[in-house]
């Protein structure tokens, strides 16, 4: 074999995973991130087709790809998927592109895959992996006193939105930003509260801790909070933050924890469809 074509191919796949790497680890957005990615692995196969001819040589390239799947498979099972829309959309753009398709027409049937399973096909399947075990139907009642005087309860008025946080969770402090803007898109259909919870460290020895947090929280976000003292109505077996829906007559309509950024347009329209369908 070609010694200089096979330290071409070991290049571009050396190329390829580092910017992988890079684009997986930097970007705030997994949906953008996904389409990054099959959009580099189809034009990094079509770069491999363009240089080397033997597509015998391009093989050369997988070893770098089984290792980018074992980093995944060890650190995050739930997101096997990349590496392996990755290795199918490099060698699916080399296959088209030994068919004779044209280039152009290979660029667009990988960009436009590539934007259905970012933007329709994952949001839905982050969804599913969000949704909680607390079983719906379940009813629960509380009366919570947030930090503004007002009283939230259940039995009560309007259907309300819980989110369980407490200040060592990053993603509690981002899904309150959705919930700020959510707030804004639901004009009062539904109330909103975030509860405070320590599961730890118990409620009486860590309410100096919530005191702390809700003068670092109180003056970013237009809601209301509490502290959680008495209920547990979260699961304590998985982390934070937690979030239910709960009707007027203390019926968990739906439930979910944990929070991605990049999925914040779907959580919010599933929200609201939830408390849409209640009010029907």
């Amino acid at each position: 074999m070609d010694k200089k074509k096979i330290l071409i191919s070991t290049g571009l796949g050396l190329v390829w995973f580092f910017v992988v790497q890079l684009v997986m680890m930097n970007h705030q957005e997994p949906l953008w991130g996904l389409f990054s990615l099959g959009c580099i692995a189809a034009i990094a196969g079509i770069a491999a087709t363009h240089f080397i001819k033997n597509s015998k040589i391009i093989l050369f390239m997988l070893p770098l790809h089984v290792v980018f799947l074992m980093v995944i498979l060890i650190g995050n099972i739930g997101v096997v998927y990349l590496p392996v829309i990755s290795l199918l959309f490099f060698y699916m753009a080399q296959y088209l592109l030994y068919k004779k398709i044209r280039l152009v027409s290979v660029l667009l049937i990988f960009g436009s895959v590539s934007y259905i399973i970012s933007f329709l096909i994952l949001p839905q399947y982050l969804l599913r992996t969000q949704q909680s075990k607390i079983s719906p139907n379940k009813s629960i009642s509380f009366t919570y006193k947030s930090n503004d005087g007002k009283s939230y309860k259940v039995p009560g008025q309007k259907p309300i939105i819980i989110e369980y946080w407490n200040s060592g969770c990053s993603n509690c402090f981002k899904k309150m930003y959705m919930l700020d803007e959510l707030q804004n898109e639901i004009k009062g259909d539904c109330e909103i509260l975030c509860v405070y919870a320590d599961y730890e460290k118990g409620v009486k020895d860590n309410l100096p801790e919530y005191i702390n947090s809700l003068n670092r929280t109180k003056h970013r976000y237009n809601l209301s909070f509490a502290y959680d003292s008495l209920y547990y109505h979260y699961d304590k077996n998985i982390g934070l933050p937690q979030t239910l829906i709960v009707s007027p007559r203390g019926k968990i309509l739906y439930s979910d924890a944990g929070y991605i950024t990049g999925n914040k347009r779907a959580i919010m329209n599933k929200y609201k469809s939830v408390i849409k369908e209640y009010s029907k």
